[in-house]
């Protein structure tokens, strides 16, 4: 996942013309990026470290006999985890007999964002997760409670299409019955917001949960119109 530099962001909200607030605006739906913004992300390295691996190597491994990137298929849940992983031992010549993805994986959740969308939600807004993730991930983050959260998740494993293919974002507006324009995106990666905006989102960079508070400080949920309820950090 792309990650941004704080010293960076202004100019590439500038870049994405994205308003430093969304005063006045009212939203219907909240989609939030998982990794990277509400948990870590990655495993990589406790898998380099276990099988005494180089991440150079790790990515090289990950190459099929043609140079495919299996770990992008296992995202969109064309490979299973064993698949992915004979693939990978074939490669490295280490015999892997469990899935490391799993095993290895130890999520950290961040709980001032936690804390932001359980005030977003008591709204009346309807906050979902829009996930790159694969099986492994999501069935951990599922055993730990993590998404429990949202009212919905839209992993790519089980669309079959990940970001930043403008079709998982027109697919989640279908699900959900609202317009592009009453949803507001949250991702760390520029490039998943610069093709969510373009389709009509509003949308936030994420950097720091001390940023989004802030761009969130004045938002009206359109389900509580009638009787002016507002978010309040």
């Amino acid at each position: 996942m792309q990650k941004i530099n704080h010293k960076f962001h202004i100019a590439i909200k500038t870049c994405l013309k994205i308003q430093p607030s969304i005063f006045g605006d009212l939203f219907m739906l909240f989609v939030f990026d998982m990794g990277g913004v509400l948990a870590n992300s990655t495993c990589t390295e406790n898998i380099c470290s276990e099988l005494g691996i180089s991440t150079q190597e790790f990515y090289l491994f990950q190459r099929d006999s043609i140079g495919n990137n299996t770990y992008q298929a296992l995202s969109i849940g064309t490979i299973s985890p064993e698949e992915y992983w004979d693939n990978f031992s074939h490669n490295s010549g280490i015999q892997i007999q469990e899935d490391l993805f799993k095993l290895l994986y130890r999520p950290k959740i961040d709980n001032s964002i936690l804390f932001l969308i359980n005030k977003i939600k008591k709204t009346g807004c309807r906050v979902v997760c829009c996930t790159n993730t694969i099986k492994s991930h999501f069935e951990e983050h599922l055993r730990l409670g993590n998404y429990s959260a949202f009212d919905h998740i839209y992993s790519s494993h089980i669309m079959g299409v990940k970001k930043p293919s403008p079709e998982i974002f027109r697919r989640i507006i279908e699900l959900e019955r609202v317009a592009a324009g009453d949803v507001y995106f949250i991702d760390d990666d520029s490039r998943n917001v610069k093709v969510a905006q373009d389709l009509g989102f509003s949308v936030h960079l994420f950097v720091s949960a001390e940023i989004l508070k802030e761009d969130l400080s004045h938002f009206s949920c359109k389900s509580c119109r009638s009787n002016g309820d507002k978010y309040t950090p």
